[in-house]
């Protein structure tokens, strides 16, 4: 079991417990999460052992993980790779983002990550994201 924690006021909280094959995916969620909350948080995982006799794994760079923002250009992001992107849509405050894939490259068409034919217009600005629509739905579209 690896433990979770958060210090931001002097104390270490615990704030999820779970198995060590879910490390990456507890990660990647985490990245951004602790890139909101900034510098003023520190994290660890704390590994086997319990309280007092477990190993701790600081993650000093976990906010720095989130990718960054690119333009969307004819070549990128690649066809079928999902992604993140925004969507800043006539009438709206704030943009919006989804995670989406186009079917071929130059397209200005993103369709949701997961489905062959929902389509999401007005993309401005896309990143990678550490998960995937399941294969099989990608062949169906491919």
């Amino acid at each position: 079991m690896i433990i979770l924690q958060i210090n931001t006021a002097g104390a270490w909280r615990e704030v999820l417990h779970f198995e060590p094959e879910n490390r990456e995916k507890v990660l990647a969620g985490l990245a951004a999460l602790a890139g909101v909350i900034g510098d003023s948080a520190r994290w660890c995982l704390l590994h086997q052992g319990g309280r007092h006799h477990g190993k701790r794994e600081w993650l000093h760079d976990i906010g720095q993980r989130i990718p960054e923002w690119a333009s969307i250009t004819p070549e990128e992001p690649a066809p079928l790779q999902d992604v993140e992107i925004s969507v800043f849509a006539p009438g709206d405050d704030e943009p919006t983002t989804f995670m989406a894939y186009r079917k071929q490259a130059g397209s200005e068409l993103f369709y949701l990550s997961g489905t062959p034919d929902q389509v999401v217009r007005g993309a401005y600005a896309w990143r990678e994201t550490g998960q995937a629509a399941p294969l099989s739905l990608r062949r169906m579209v491919a």
